[in-house]
């Protein structure tokens, strides 16, 4: 299992992208959700996105009643009667992925993963004890802290946990011109860079406040410029 943790706007998301468009560059399949706070409540949200990444004939190799209980949990059949059992729906995770494995390499990318859903990631945790031998691979990104269930039960295969710190001057610099098709003066740059601290994402949104707003004149420190690019100053 690789790892991506950081603070937020520190380029986590970016990095797991990559990471998960190099995995299908060299032949896996990749069972793929991106995880938020809105969608946290609903049950099973991350694991339809993940069966996304199966293949048409996965589920169709599944046991009739681990299929169907993965296609009712996931929505794409209509309940006959009570909800699927948890235990059933996470026995068709485990057993799709085993299917899945059959035709290749399988990597399961979960970003914000705190925020799956806890249907979702009690089936994932279920699959991932059962799972030694099979060439499944984990990619996850979340915030800086303590290690996730998942992590915890992945440990024995082995758990690489990479830690994104912010950028420098230069590569911030570089990122503004990017992204927002011009170069910032010298002196504003670095206005931007000190007050962002290396954070990709606040160094864009106070690059665009410049591009709209103009670069504000005041030498009161990094305080007073945030406050301008929040829209709260003078």
């Amino acid at each position: 299992m690789l790892v991506v943790c950081g603070e937020p706007g520190i380029g986590k998301s970016t990095v797991w992208e990559a990471g998960a468009g190099l995995a299908r560059s060299r032949g896996f399949a990749v069972w793929s959700a991106r995880a938020s706070e809105a969608e946290a409540q609903l049950s099973f949200a991350g694991l339809a996105d993940l069966v996304e990444g199966a293949g048409p004939g996965v589920l169709a190799g599944l046991p009739v009643p681990q299929r169907r209980a993965v296609e009712v949990a996931v929505r794409r059949a209509e309940p006959a009667g009570a909800a699927p059992e948890p235990l059933a729906v996470a026995a068709g995770l485990l057993g799709a992925l085993r299917v899945a494995v059959g035709a290749g390499p399988v990597l399961v990318a979960v970003d914000d993963l705190p925020w799956l859903d806890g249907a979702s990631a009690g089936a994932v945790v279920f699959a991932a004890r059962r799972l030694a031998g099979a060439d499944v691979r984990f990619l996850v990104a979340r915030r800086a802290g303590r290690p996730t269930e998942l992590e915890r039960v992945a440990e024995p295969a082995g758990v690489a946990r990479v830690a994104l710190g912010p950028l420098s001057f230069g590569a911030v610099s570089g990122l503004l011109a990017a992204r927002l098709g011009r170069a910032l003066p010298r002196r504003v740059a670095r206005q931007v860079f000190d007050t962002c601290g290396g954070n990709p994402l606040f160094a864009l949104e106070l690059g665009r406040a410049v591009l709209e707003h103009g670069a504000p004149n005041t030498s009161a420190g990094t305080g007073a410029y945030v406050i301008w690019a929040c829209g709260r100053g003078p």
